[in-house]
C-alpha cells in the first residue's frame, strides 16, 4: 500500500492552513475553514529574520577598530600634554640678566 504525502499550504482568500495530498498541488478545492474555492498551493517559507553571528561579528569589530582609532591619538595627545606641563613645570624659572631694562617704556634715546 503506497502512502500519499500529505503537503501544507493555505487558502488564498482566509489563510487558514489546509493540508492536502501532493498529487492535488495546483488543482482548486473548497477550503474547510471558509467554504470558498482555493488553489491548493505550498504555504511561503517563512522569513529568516535573524541576524547571522558573522555579520555580528564583523559589525562588533568593526565598532571597535573605530573606537580605538578615535580614543589612541586622544590618549597619546593627553599624555604628551601631560609631559609637556610637566617638563615646564621642572624647568628653572628664566633669570633676567642685570641691567635690563623691565619697564614698559622703552629707552629714551638722548634727546
Amino acid at each position: 500500500m503506497t502512502r500519499t504525502k500529505q503537503l501544507k499550504g493555505l487558502c488564498s482568500r482566509c489563510q487558514g492552513p489546509i493540508e492536502f495530498p501532493a498529487l492535488s498541488i495546483g488543482l482548486t478545492a473548497r477550503c474547510p475553514h471558509c467554504g470558498r474555492p482555493t488553489e491548493l498551493l505550498l504555504a511561503p517559507p517563512l522569513a529568516d529574520t535573524s541576524v547571522s553571528r558573522k555579520i555580528v561579528a564583523w559589525t562588533v569589530t568593526g565598532v571597535l577598530v573605530t573606537a580605538l582609532g578615535i580614543a589612541a591619538p586622544l590618549i597619546g595627545l593627553k599624555f604628551l600634554r601631560m609631559k609637556a606641563a610637566e617638563r615646564r613645570a621642572n624647568q628653572p624659572a628664566a633669570a633676567i640678566p642685570v641691567g635690563t631694562a623691565t619697564s614698559s617704556n622703552p629707552p629714551s634715546r638722548g634727546d
